[in-house]
């Protein structure tokens, strides 16, 4: 709102400006771009146009793909459990997800088990994320960060030795 004094009177005067219309969207510019440009935007993962997938080209996506995800079933060293409930996520559980999974394909680790779960309980102490080694208790790990994470994988899961200044809870809770 745009405001006027008026010089006889010392008032204030409110002048309202009319409302901006919406102009329509011409239907050919929904279709998609006929440039150059943006017919050489390719992802990494999709064949050049006309070219089929060969037997190679899954071979690498199914390689990659299970160097990412890592095991999710059977037996491993360890289980990892990212906590990803929406609390998780909104204070950065997927950028720790993606920091345990590039150093493990790093240090091209697979016999660890990686996993994610909903809310833990704690969402003021997001991101979290628990360890479990056979034989010893688990541990949950809270306020996370990708360095963080990094140095649990090392500390933790590959040396067995518990990052104690970044762990909340050593044990599991039980309900009787």
């Amino acid at each position: 709102m745009v405001q006027k004094k008026s010089s006889a009177k010392n008032k204030k005067k409110v002048v309202k400006k009319a409302p901006v219309k919406a102009k329509p969207i011409p239907v050919n510019a929904l279709k998609k771009p006929s440039s150059k440009k943006a017919a050489t935007r390719k992802t990494a993962a999709a064949p050049a146009p006309g070219k089929k997938l060969t037997i190679q080209d899954l071979a690498k996506v199914r390689d990659a793909t299970r160097a990412l995800l890592t095991i999710r079933e059977g037996q491993g060293r360890a289980k990892v459990t990212i906590h990803m409930g929406t609390c998780g996520i909104a204070a950065g559980a997927r950028e720790v997800m993606d920091a345990l999974l590039d150093e493990m394909q790093k240090r091209k680790i697979k016999d660890v088990i990686v996993t994610t779960s909903g809310c833990a309980g704690l969402c003021s102490r997001e991101p979290m994320a628990t360890i479990e080694i056979a034989g010893n208790p688990p541990v949950k790990y809270v306020d996370l960060n990708s360095q963080k994470i990094r140095k649990i994988l090392v500390d933790h899961v590959l040396d067995e030795r518990v990052v104690m200044e970044y762990a909340l809870a050593v044990g599991c809770e039980t309900l009787y």
